[in-house]
């Protein structure tokens, strides 16, 4: 496999050596999302006015929370308008505007507070114990109940508490069991309040699948792409199968790459230019691929002939698939990468970020050398698959258990070999 490291080496090299100028670039946040994040912030401060018997360090956490979103320092670019905000002043906590990275970025404030207001046996933990929302954190991201039925549910419980206050308040005005619960329902009715918006003004965002076998895109809720499913295509499915028994190690780095993409706060689907760092979760790049990877988007024509020539002295199997459509003809970058997708049969990737086009591109080369040296095998060569599955240091028991025989058939099926030689 090509290392992607070398490949980024060879392209830092490259660019030091005199490959295009070096400039910056920092696009504007798109006005409609500025509008969605003005009017979400609006909204929630206005709830704490609403809110006013809230706890008061819950509310100063809500404060903290709208700060960060407010003062751009949480939010480091848009997810649908392909447009990005550099952060300089949060570098390890960038966000993305959608559900999840902004739940994270809630609870991480509000969670420390609902513990101490709340530990076990007071009516703050039993509420939000029966809505399964305790531990708060763990719930709003871990749980595979949708926000919108987490709401509900808290409302309802919320409802039903309103009613049990209203009879101890009607026995004894001044039951300091009363005041409790009086306290408490405001403060879970504030953060009801700010699900609801969260829930109203954030996008969700579907998770980018790859196919099982190959470096293509799969189709949302799908495991293979549209070119190996089996129920499209038996043969293809059956050949793309029997080339990643043969090649592990790919189908890792690709859950890997995956997991990336995934990732919140580093890369999403439409991201054009960001930064990346790689400490904890996140990936930077020295400042001459940054501006690399700024210019091919900004200034193509400035770094046109470094991607080709990346491209066709070390992807040839990419290469001879983009030749046959005469990928030199196509302008912008933006041109070059969808041709990129039609060449090399992809109906579903759509990321233009140079960085995952980059590593896409890498992926792509090793599965194709490997599908062109494994997809004429068939079961009853099954001799030539161990054979080269042991010269690419696969050892023997994998062997056996991805071509489902017995280890003594792969052993003996060596031994013929090197007494051959």
């Amino acid at each position: 496999m090509i290392p992607i490291n070398n490949l980024l080496e060879l392209l830092a090299k490259t660019c030091e050596n005199g490959g295009g100028t070096t400039t910056t670039w920092t696009p504007p946040q798109s006005e409609s999302r500025k509008i969605i994040i003005n009017e979400f912030v609006k909204q929630t401060q206005e709830s704490l006015d609403v809110y006013r018997d809230a706890e008061p360090e819950f509310k100063l956490a809500i404060v903290s929370f709208l700060k960060k979103i407010s003062e751009g320092t949480a939010i480091a670019n848009t997810n649908t308008d392909n447009t990005h905000v550099k952060n300089k002043t949060l570098n390890q906590n960038k966000l993305f505007w959608g559900r999840v990275p902004i739940i994270r970025l809630f609870v991480a404030e509000i969670d420390p507070i609902i513990q101490c207001l709340y530990p076990e046996g007071r009516d703050g933990y039993f509420i939000l114990l029966g809505v399964a929302l305790w531990p708060l954190k763990k719930q709003l991201l871990e749980s595979k109940t949708l926000l919108n039925d987490k709401i509900k549910m808290l409302g309802r419980q919320l409802d039903r508490e309103e009613e049990l206050l209203t009879q101890l308040l009607n026995g004894d005005p001044s039951s300091a069991k009363g005041m409790e619960i009086s306290k408490t329902c405001e403060t879970l009715s504030l953060l009801l309040r700010v699900l609801k918006l969260i829930n109203q003004f954030v996008p969700t965002e579907p998770e980018i699948q790859f196919c099982l076998f190959c470096f293509r895109r799969a189709p949302e809720n799908s495991k293979f792409c549209p070119i190996h499913n089996s129920s499209k295509n038996n043969t293809e499915y059956l050949r793309a199968k029997r080339v990643s028994q043969a090649i592990p190690d790919f189908q890792k780095r690709m859950r890997a790459y995956a997991a990336l993409r995934n990732q919140e706060g580093v890369i999403q689907d439409d991201l054009t230019v960001s930064e990346f760092e790689r400490n904890s979760n996140k990936i930077v790049f020295r400042p001459t691929l940054q501006n690399f990877f700024t210019q091919t988007v900004t200034d193509w024509n400035s770094v046109r002939n470094i991607w080709i020539s990346l491209i066709e002295t070390q992807l040839p199997y990419v290469t001879r698939l983009l030749k046959q459509n005469s990928y030199h003809d196509e302008l912008g970058w933006a041109g070059f990468v969808q041709h990129i997708y039609a060449s090399l049969n992809d109906s579903i990737e759509t990321t233009s970020h140079p960085y995952c086009v980059f590593r896409y591109l890498e992926n792509a080369e090793n599965w194709l050398m490997h599908d062109d040296k494994f997809r004429d095998q068939r079961k009853t060569d099954k001799e030539s698959i161990i054979i080269r599955m042991a010269e690419d240091g696969i050892k023997q028991s994998e062997i056996a258990k991805k071509l489902a025989v017995s280890p003594a058939y792969v052993s003996q099926t060596l031994k013929k070999r090197y007494r051959g030689h």
